[in-house]
């Protein structure tokens, strides 16, 4: 799903997404503190629910203090293609570890 906005949410969308697969993993370029994970938290809660599992990768509650171009920033903080892919993974119970350093970003 691409949800560009934070709202208006759209609930069926995500109610739907977690009924039909085997879970989430929300993907945000800015702290997960109150953002998507939280939202698509809340809208399953609120519709009874229950994805088999829940990832959120964005910043964990830090301060940025690393500096490059968007590719090096998404690898150094854990929110590129490879941290998504490992959350997949992690969530389904296989466990594969990205590439590169990993800066506050969470999994």
């Amino acid at each position: 799903l691409a949800l560009h906005t934070l709202k208006p949410v759209d609930e069926n969308l995500i109610v739907a997404a977690a009924r039909e697969t085997g879970g989430l993993v929300t993907v945000e370029e800015h702290t997960v503190c109150g953002g998507l994970g939280g939202i698509v938290a809340e809208v399953c809660m609120k519709h009874g629910v229950m994805p088999g599992f829940l990832k959120f990768i964005g910043l964990n509650d830090v301060f940025p203090t690393v500096v490059g171009d968007q590719d090096y920033l998404r690898s150094a903080y854990g929110l590129d293609a490879d941290a998504v892919v490992a959350a997949a993974l992690s969530g389904l119970g296989h466990e594969k570890q990205p590439a590169g350093a990993r800066i506050g970003g969470s999994g």
